[in-house]
């Protein structure tokens, strides 16, 4: 199992777990963030240093919770700042807030810097109020 424990701190977020080994576990990436962009463009702040050793027999899930201001499609981005790559996007039309999850993610096999990026239609915005890793044993 993973080397987290209870109350492990990420970019200023507490994990979130009471039972490590029997529930999910939330690596937040990015509290409120809101940008009017038509290109995808990282969310200031929301490095996190991935590292594989310390995640061992997890499945991993890209979240977020958003919506579009005018019923637009916007997109969230898991990103690799390391290799400029992006791992997966989950997107809506939406305008009001909803959960959105990727399916399994294939997770860099070396140490790498993720972040959250976004990006949405000319005049649209798009809005998060939490975007996290989701953590559930393999």
């Amino acid at each position: 199992m993973a080397q987290l424990v209870k109350g492990t701190t990420i970019n200023g977020y507490q994990a979130h777990t009471t039972d490590i080994h029997k529930h999910e576990v939330h690596l937040p990436l990015a509290g409120f963030y809101s940008m009017i962009l038509t290109y995808y463009d990282e969310v200031y702040g929301t490095d996190f240093l991935f590292t594989p050793a310390n995640y061992v027999n997890y499945n991993f899930y890209f979240e977020v919770n958003g919506k579009s201001n005018d019923g637009y499609n916007v997109d969230f981005q898991l990103y690799n700042k390391t290799d400029a790559l992006s791992i997966a996007v989950v997107s809506t039309t939406s305008n009001v807030y909803v959960r959105l999850r990727s399916a399994v993610l294939t997770m860099p096999g070396a140490e790498k810097t993720l972040c959250l990026r976004m990006q949405a239609g000319t005049d649209t915005a798009a809005i998060c109020t939490i975007a996290r890793l989701v953590l559930m044993p393999a």
